[in-house]
């Protein structure tokens, strides 16, 4: 404050909408004269735990000057003013207008699409499953800024749908201290999730997420924050083991030591397996015997269906066991090859019911049982 008085003056500051147990703040200021032209006087304050209700969203500011010797009123220069900083609320209410936060990007790793399967696969019913924490008082929408599958030549394809374009009004809380939770779910009902997920190789899926406060902007709304308010949310990508499956394959190599006797007197091999399936899938299953240098000099089954598919219901749910028996005779030429193999890759395939043609489902429950015996037949 300034003035250009020839003696002290002090000047009374009021806020009226700022109160503190029911008592309106005021403070006084004291400036001195300096003994030559216009005096000033500075003086910081704290409103820390005051309760602010303004009118008309309007608070005033109220001050007056007088003498200090006889309290005569004074007229105060224009150079005047007061400055609230470093202002922080434990508690706001009223109407918020309308405004947009960003939740910021993120991915989901997809590499397993690369390094875990190969054939076609199918995946019914994906979903992406959303939740959301919000400790803020008043109406939000949860936009998306940006939803896409990132291929491995980096094309991106765009997620599509309403939920997508429109998002998802958030619950909120109608009283501080409260939190309400969201969940929505990002399926094949409400947008291209389905194509997307089964497009060839994906390897990550990138997120971002926004929110806009009170979007239909309806200033009936009286909302709030706290100081102790938060927005959160968690996203989850579920791909549920129902879908199609052809050609889908595994491979390992183990060491193979027959140690058998007299083996010059073998004249045939024959390796039956018996397998009781209560899976929808079809298992093919190839044996090559290898060298110790790791070449192959033989096989067997060529990869045969040696476990059929379980019968399935009409949503793709097994109802009980089929059992299947194989046998794989050596061929003389191989004969000698297979007796003195160092090592045997097996390789498995599997595709689902009725050629890969009807979507299954895979649970735990379900199960297979492989029995597997070497018979061999000895010449004179």
């Amino acid at each position: 404050f300034e003035h250009n008085e020839t003696e002290d003056v002090v000047v009374t500051l009021s806020l009226p909408e700022y109160t503190l147990d029911g008592v309106p703040f005021s403070t006084q200021v004291v400036i001195p004269y300096d003994g030559s032209g216009a005096s000033q006087g500075t003086q910081n304050f704290s409103v820390a735990g005051y309760t602010v209700t303004p009118i008309d969203n309007e608070v005033q500011i109220i001050y007056s000057a007088e003498t200090v010797a006889n309290g005569t009123p004074v007229m105060l220069t224009t150079n005047n003013g007061i400055q609230f900083t470093t202002l922080a609320y434990r508690y706001i209410e009223g109407y918020f207008g309308p405004s947009q936060f960003n939740l910021g990007q993120s991915d989901i790793d997809l590499m397993i699409f690369q390094e875990l399967l190969t054939g076609d696969f199918s995946i019914a019913d994906p979903q992406l499953n959303i939740s959301l924490r919000n400790g803020f008082g008043y109406p939000v929408q949860a936009v998306v800024n940006a939803l896409y599958i990132v291929q491995e030549d980096g094309t991106q394809i765009d997620f599509t749908g309403d939920v997508v374009a429109d998002g998802v009004a958030v619950n909120f809380p109608s009283q501080e201290g409260e939190v309400a939770f969201t969940t929505f779910t990002v399926d094949k009902d409400n947008s291209n999730i389905d194509v997307i997920l089964n497009a060839d190789d994906i390897t990550e899926l990138v997120y971002d997420f926004g929110a806009i406060v009170n979007p239909d902007q309806d200033p009936s709304i009286r909302g709030f924050v706290a100081d102790t308010s938060s927005f959160a949310f968690g996203i989850e990508l579920d791909l549920p083991l129902f879908g199609t499956a052809t050609g889908f394959s595994l491979s390992t190599t183990r060491d193979l030591d027959l140690d058998l006797s007299a083996p010059e007197n073998i004249t045939q091999a024959e390796i039956r397996i018996i397998t009781e399936n209560e899976l929808p899938i079809d298992m093919g299953l190839q044996l090559e015997y290898l060298d110790a240098d790791g070449n192959v000099i033989g096989q067997l089954f060529e990869l045969p269906e040696i476990a059929l598919a379980a019968p399935i219901d009409g949503t793709g749910t097994s109802t009980g066991t089929t059992t299947t028996t194989s046998t794989g005779v050596v061929s003389d030429a191989d004969l000698t090859g297979f007796l003195n193999a160092a090592q045997v890759r097996i390789t498995a395939t599997f595709t689902t019911a009725n050629n890969g043609n009807t979507n299954v489902r895979i649970r735990n429950l379900d199960d297979i049982g492989i029995k597997a015996g070497l018979k061999l037949t000895y010449g004179n």
